[in-house]
């Protein structure tokens, strides 16, 4: 009984963890219109969905887990976070 409860909980654990783990990157971001952001180093525009967050030169997190996966988001220095959408100009996978 205490194996089909422990093989039970293997499987959930299985299936509930995502099978793409996010990639954290690094940048500086500047406000570029509604839901839009620049990466100062990179020059890689990022866009957002309902992200009210304006920013000049701060740093944030682009947590990226693929052009075709939900989950991708920017997470900002205040804490705040918002979905990304999309990148371009840039060579993220």
């Amino acid at each position: 009984m205490r194996y089909g409860i422990v093989a039970a909980l293997l499987f959930v654990v299985a299936t509930v963890t995502p099978a793409h783990a996010a990639t954290y990157y690094q940048a500086t971001l500047t406000s570029i219109g509604n839901d839009l952001y620049r990466d100062e180093w990179s020059r890689a525009v990022i866009r957002t969905t309902l992200c009210v967050e304006y920013v000049f030169y701060e740093d944030a997190v682009l947590a990226w887990e693929g052009r075709r996966l939900l989950g991708n988001k920017l997470i900002f220095k205040s804490g705040a976070t918002c979905e990304v959408i999309g990148v371009s100009g840039s060579t993220l996978p």
